[in-house]
């Protein structure tokens, strides 16, 4: 449906280890479903960190892919 979040995430397919090779992190459907109290936001700036608080995000894939703005 538009203009809705993406819900449903699959890990990378083989190629994507060339993007590893290149130092890009392909993240898998564990790490995207992270809820938010185990994702390291230490080295966000304040300013990201208030969005967080603002929009409260459930999980790393709400805060990665969202429509805030």
């Amino acid at each position: 449906m538009p203009g809705q979040p993406l819900s449903r995430f699959v890990d990378p397919p083989p190629w994507a280890d060339a993007f590893e090779a290149a130092v890009f992190r392909c993240l898998q459907v564990e790490d995207l479903s992270l809820p938010m109290s185990k994702v390291d936001v230490a080295e966000l700036a304040e300013a990201e960190l208030a969005q967080i608080r603002y929009w409260r995000p459930q999980g790393l894939s709400d805060l990665l892919f969202n429509w805030w703005d």
